[in-house]
């Protein structure tokens, strides 16, 4: 599981970035980009095992895959995709001179259970 330390981070950066919130996290979204080294199963999988001792646990992750821009060096030939290939190539010119634009994975969003007394 490769994606652990991923999951892991961004487990810690929601708990850092809630610590002072009243409440409980209950759902946190996150943007994966195309030229991510793991796939939305495997980062939800790692999710909730990176945060099964901690603050916000039980809490869901909800991945939306953004397509990425990916443009050819070579032909110019430009084009968006969701998922990039271990080695990328133009769909037009088959080179693997390629640029890709990537945001990564994002945390887009946290959702609250507000506390009640």
């Amino acid at each position: 599981m490769h994606g652990f330390p991923l999951a892991k981070e961004i487990v810690e950066q929601v708990i850092h970035s809630t610590k002072d919130k009243k409440g409980k996290v209950t759902e946190i979204e996150v943007e994966m980009g195309p030229d991510s080294t793991i796939d939305a199963e495997e980062l939800e999988l790692c999710y909730n095992i990176a945060s099964e001792e901690t603050a916000i646990k039980g809490s869901k992750i909800n991945i939306i895959l953004k397509h990425g821009q990916i443009e050819c060096i070579d032909c110019g030939h430009k084009e968006k995709k969701k998922r990039v290939d271990r080695i990328p190539t133009c769909s037009k010119c088959y080179s693997t001179n390629i640029k890709i634009e990537d945001k990564g994975i994002i945390i887009k969003s946290i959702e609250f259970e507000e506390e009640t007394i």
